[in-house]
């Protein structure tokens, strides 16, 4: 998955692209820098500036999800209303690209990155550089913000999700006996709404899921069978811009006695939550 972390200010707007790679650990460090604009501009120019700066990056990289700092000023009145309106535009842009959309505090980021939230930017950035693997910290503070606005939102994702979903098809899951054409469709409809659709999870029509009682209680359950729920929890998950994510599994299927898998009594309804999922995803952000 790729985040787009993005740190707002006027004179000088961070930003930083992280790659966390399917069935992997690691996070990579794709793109990183700043969006200058000059304080002799008028103000019009230099947010339109920021606006199509920051829509190119959303174009070029196609983010899962972009993340912007939450900014809390006390004392710069002027400060803070340039923030706001860079924080603004970024949130409208990522919006209008169908990307989830994150808000984090500083003292968050720091909690997450560092381990405790009243770190310094010296810390902030070291502990970047430490965690993508680079060589030097990240430079100006602006830069390593926003990664590390990015790297926060990967590090405590599972614990936002609104759908855990066990996967047979993700690395380090797999499925063993059962019906060949019913793993072969099973198989061949979760990998391709994790390409086609990105839903979170290369296992979708699995209803071995765990779902967090709140999204629950906003969607409803439609299903009347069992081997559509799984597909139907994904597809209101991603259409309403939801977290999900994948843990691998091994299923051991029956490899004796007759099945009862008759394709012909369940098509109808599993495409109908197929083509659901392959929509364009919400525009909502996920849970705070």
């Amino acid at each position: 998955m790729f985040v787009l972390g993005v740190d707002p200010g006027l004179s000088r707007c961070g930003y930083g692209v992280i790659e966390r790679p399917e069935g992997s650990s690691a996070i990579v460090a794709r793109a990183a820098g700043v969006i200058e604009t000059a304080p002799t501009e008028p103000l019009p120019q230099r947010l339109a500036t920021v606006h199509l700066e920051l829509g190119d990056l959303i174009t070029q990289f196609d983010p899962d999800a972009v993340v912007v700092e939450r900014v809390f000023f006390q004392t710069n009145v002027r400060t803070a209303m340039s923030v706001g309106q860079v924080s603004g535009l970024a949130l409208a842009a990522a919006a209008a690209a169908g990307c989830v959309v994150v808000e984090y505090t500083a003292n968050e980021v720091k909690q997450a990155v560092v381990g405790y939230g009243s770190a310094t930017k010296d810390q902030v950035q070291r502990m970047v550089a430490s965690l993508l693997g680079l060589a030097a910290p990240p430079s100006p503070p602006d830069v390593a913000d926003a990664l590390a606005l990015a790297i926060c939102h990967v590090t405590t994702m599972p614990l936002r999700a609104a759908v855990a979903a066990a996967s047979r098809y993700m690395a380090g899951g797999r499925q063993l006996g059962g019906p060949w054409l019913k793993g072969a469709m099973s198989s061949l409809a979760g990998r391709s709404l994790q390409l086609l659709g990105r839903v979170g999870t290369h296992d979708a029509t699995n209803s071995f899921k765990a779902y967090s009682r709140d999204f629950v209680r906003r969607v409803g359950i439609e299903s009347d069978a069992g081997f559509t729920l799984g597909i139907e929890m994904v597809a209101k998950a991603k259409g309403r811009g939801l977290r999900v994510v994948e843990i691998p599994t091994v299923w051991r299927d029956h490899t004796e006695g007759t099945s009862n898998f008759r394709i012909s009594s369940w098509l109808g309804r599993y495409l109908r939550w197929y083509v659901r999922a392959l929509r364009p995803r919400g525009r909502r952000p996920g849970p705070r």
